[in-house]
């Protein structure tokens, strides 16, 4: 015999309005996206911990020196030297960056002034804003394009420089593509974030309207950039 008391009960339904179920869709949405954005801050973390603990701490200085100040000098560190996955074996900064730089279209010794700026030429830099590696790349562009380029460890220096380089040619062709194919909207780009690129471009903006910080950022890796062409040139016979 069933319950009286299980008879009498009332369902209870609560229904939502549409401005309540907005809000609550956009809370699981964020929650999902925090979840996410936690899953690669701890892959991306072990795999530091990892690199730092095998005592992988790069040099910048000497790094720096090999690639800007020196190009004919090999690092100092055995232990830093990158690795060509497709080869096997290891090669010097300069090797590495003249390598992956024509793959996109790009000047090596852009590539390296480039890493430089970011991380001083070190390849196990972590930024404020979980920046990983060599060319400082933010895990959601890590997790978009490393699959792309088939790599997976953003504390890896060719690696780091694969991602950063297919990256750079997005951008590049992007700006391009909107009327603006001056290099140094790839470098604002690269610093700033395509995203706000194009809503600048849909605004009609120029260089003046970009934030300082990335307007010195991209000129400053110009002007290195220009400076390092012409010492190569004076070199040459």
């Amino acid at each position: 015999m069933r319950d009286q008391s299980n008879q009498s009960a009332k369902t209870v339904r609560v229904t939502l309005t549409e401005s309540q179920r907005t809000i609550l869709v956009g809370l699981l949405a964020l929650l999902v996206l925090v979840l996410q954005t936690g899953v690669i801050y701890f892959q991306y973390g072990s795999l530091l911990v990892k690199h730092l603990a095998a005592g992988l701490m790069a040099d910048p200085t000497t790094l720096a020196t090999a690639i800007l100040a020196n190009p004919q000098t090999r690092n100092a560190s055995a232990s830093q030297t990158p690795t060509d996955p497709a080869a096997g074996v290891e090669i010097d900064y300069e090797a590495m960056f003249q390598e992956i730089a024509p793959q996109y279209g790009l000047d090596w010794r852009l590539l390296a002034e480039l890493a430089y700026q970011e991380s001083r030429m070190n390849p196990q830099a972590l930024g404020q804003s979980q920046d990983m590696g060599l060319m400082q790349i933010i895990p959601s562009t890590w997790a978009e394009w490393a699959p792309r380029v088939g790599v997976s460890d953003p504390f890896d220096p060719y690696s780091n420089t694969l991602v950063a380089a297919a990256y750079l040619a997005y951008i590049r062709d992007y700006t391009a593509a909107k009327g603006h194919p001056e290099e140094h909207w790839m470098l604002v780009g690269y610093n700033w974030g395509p995203n706000n690129l194009r809503l600048l471009f849909e605004d009609n903006g120029d260089f003046d309207d970009v934030p300082e910080k990335q307007r010195r950022y991209a000129l400053t890796v110009l002007q290195a950039h220009t400076d390092e062409l012409a010492r190569w040139q004076g070199k040459t016979p």
